[in-house]
Order: C-alpha cells, then structure tokens, then sequence
C-alpha cells in the first residue's frame, strides 16, 4: 500500500567513483487511505571508493484501522554505489498504533 526508493546515478573512472547524485520515489495508495507525511533523502560518502544515497520516510493511515492512525517507518532506505557494484537495503521499518489491525508486511529489492 505504500513504498519507498532510494535512488542513485554515478560515474565511475578505474576505481573511483567520481560524481553521483540521488534522488528517492515514494508511493502512497491514496484510495485506501495511506498519505505520506514525511521524506527525507541524502547524498553520503563523497569520497572515491563509494557514494550512497539514504531516504528516511513516514507514512500514514487514518482510515485502515479506525480509531486510531496507523504510522509506518522507513529508515535508511539505501542505495550504494561503489566502483565495482551495487547494492541497497533498509536499516529498518517499523509500524505504530497497529495492535488491532491485520498484519502489515514489507519486502525489499534491488532493481
């Protein structure tokens, strides 16, 4: 029902990478409900060997288990770069306020 994605695009010479930038996407089912009530995003490691971009999130549901607002976070949504590869996790997520609603679940992918 809702998403986050941390996104990268870099250049490499030999073994360095010498310039990235990053930008994120985030999805939200408004129709069920969920907004987004914050993002964050960030450029880390402006050095040769790597770059990475990190995106922090905070999604809502008002409606999903009424009474009450469901809260869901993202944080350290990642995306590395380094001369030789790529790779992306999510330090961690968490939901609030759900004690009285189905199971929320999430997945990760690199793509």
């Amino acid at each position: 029902m809702n998403w986050v994605q941390s996104n990268i695009t870099a250049t490499v010479s030999g073994n360095c990478v010498t310039s990235a930038s990053g930008t994120w996407n985030d999805y939200w089912r408004v129709l069920t409900g969920w907004s987004q009530w914050s993002v964050a995003s960030y450029i880390d490691s402006p050095h040769c060997a790597s770059r990475q971009v990190w995106t922090d999130a905070v999604m809502a549901n008002g409606g999903f288990c009424w009474p009450g607002t469901v809260w869901v976070y993202y944080n350290a949504v990642a995306v590395f770069r380094s001369a030789y590869a790529y790779s992306g996790w999510v330090n961690s997520t968490y939901e609030q306020n759900a004690a009285l609603c189905p199971s929320l679940h999430y997945g990760e992918s690199l793509s």
